[in-house]
């Protein structure tokens, strides 16, 4: 604590309580000289031992480098895999990342734009080698751990006085700040490298499937070499799945996340981008040289689709070529399938096979079959035509097994044949007829297409 008189005078500058000069008092001069130079002394000793550390990093260079690119080819897989080439290309990426840090770190400055943009072209290079993000942090980990080792030998035989101290903290501080800078421009360089690789592996695939689809492209060798450049293989035969949506026509979100998710979970696979027209719909390209294996992609499908609330319609694996066929004649199912509000999940062909032959039948093939039921059974109040409509799909789905269809719905039997008793008296069909049940089924069908707007 100050006492008055002492010839000190606080100075709160900061925060910090200093001792400041005072020229008035009993050899003030003299020793605030002597400080200053002692200041000015210990000032040159830090940059000095800073120099020598700087002195035998650029003396070192080249072996470390040697060293450094073992290290990490030998921990690292990825690196490991590229062979002597890569490793070549590795070896001259490290002198480019070299020799900014030894220049930033002599110069007590950040890295140069120009050696920021060598460096952003060596990040460029590891992705262009196959070296994901993730393999490329491995690497940097290894060369920061060996880094630190070799920054921490130079530091060891500094003196120990304040001088050495504080020059061991000055040298860690700027291998921090090099190390980190450096990365940030590699990992720029590597990650704008695949962005850029994928936005035109996006395009390329988006032209390839709108060829296909529209039976352009040019010669098969022409399309199967455009995929082959996207890791596809058109030269067996391709299954087509249609996504849509489970609600209104005009409701496209989600189609694509639900054809990406379908992509990705389906090896091989090609595709997921979204059309608008006739219908908001996705399109996905799945190989499938064998039953098993398009069985395999149904179900698969089924767990995609279910999870993303949409509907997917399977057109079985045919030729390349035939694609455009295929394409044009499972989109009119597709639309099916979303009109007539179906579950989510996969919907076969086979199942709106029979919604496609009632769309074509005229009004007067329609009345001779079903009569005036449709039109009785959808002036019916909505809540008793669904319970109706529960039943004929049940039954239809049974096989008309009356039995089957009565526990399904929570029935008795007799409950069960009542209420069709009660639906026929108002529709004025039986399927005790001769061709009964069939024109039940039709009646569903002709219902259900009615209240879809079909």
């Amino acid at each position: 604590m100050m006492r008055p008189g002492d010839g000190r005078r606080p100075d709160l500058g900061n925060g910090m309580l200093n001792i400041v000069r005072d020229d008035n008092r009993p050899g003030g001069r003299a020793a605030d000289g002597e400080a200053e130079r002692a200041r000015a002394a210990e000032e040159a000793e830090v940059a000095r031992l800073v120099e020598l550390a700087a002195s035998r990093m650029r003396a070192d260079a080249a072996d470390l480098r040697r060293l450094l690119v073992g290290m990490v080819c030998s921990d690292v897989p990825e690196y490991a895999r590229l062979g002597p080439s890569g490793r070549a290309r590795i070896s001259q990426g490290a002198e480019r990342i070299g020799l900014p840090f030894v220049t930033s770190f002599v110069d007590d400055g950040p890295v140069s734009t120009a050696d920021r943009n060598r460096l952003v072209a060596v990040g460029a290079d590891r992705a262009a080698h196959g070296l994901d993000r993730e393999a490329v942090r491995a690497g940097w980990r290894v060369a920061q751990r060996f880094a630190w080792d070799y920054v921490r030998s130079l530091t060891a035989n500094f003196p120990q006085s304040r001088a050495g101290l504080v020059a061991a903290g000055v040298v860690h501080e700027r291998f921090h700040e090099r190390m980190t800078q450096m990365y940030e421009a590699v990992d720029t360089g590597l990650v704008a490298y695949q962005a850029e690789v994928t936005a035109d592996r996006a395009r390329a695939v988006a032209e390839l499937v709108g060829d296909l689809l529209v039976g352009a492209g040019g010669s098969d060798e022409e399309l199967v070499a455009r995929a082959r450049a996207v890791d596809h293989d058109l030269t067996v035969p391709q299954g087509l799945l249609l996504v849509g949506t489970t609600g209104p026509l005009g409701d496209s979100r989600g189609l694509s996340v639900a054809g990406a998710a379908l992509v990705a979970s389906l090896p091989g696979a090609l595709g997921g981008s979204t059309h608008r027209h006739p219908l908001p719909h996705a399109v996905v390209l799945v190989p499938a040289s064998t039953p098993a294996a398009w069985a395999e992609v149904l179900a698969r499908a089924q767990e995609v689709a279910a999870t993303h609330s949409v509907v997917v319609v399977p057109a079985e694996p045919v030729p390349a070529r035939e694609l455009n066929t295929t394409y044009r004649q499972t989109i009119p199912f597709a639309r099916l399938a979303v009109a007539l509000s179906f579950p989510p999940g996969v919907v076969a062909l086979d199942c709106l096979a029979v919604y496609r032959v009632v769309e074509r039948l005229t009004p007067l093939e329609l009345r001779a079959v079903v009569g005036d039921a449709p039109a009785a059974l959808l002036e019916m109040h909505p809540d008793r035509r669904q319970s109706m409509l529960d039943l004929l799909q049940v039954l239809h789905d049974s096989g008309h097994n009356v039995t089957v269809t009565a526990k399904a719905l929570n029935l008795s039997p007799r409950g069960a044949r009542d209420r069709l008793e009660r639906l026929e008296r108002r529709c004025g069909l039986s399927h005790t007829e001769p061709g009964g049940w069939q024109r039940l089924d039709l009646l569903l069908h002709v219902v259900r297409l009615a209240m879809a707007g079909s």
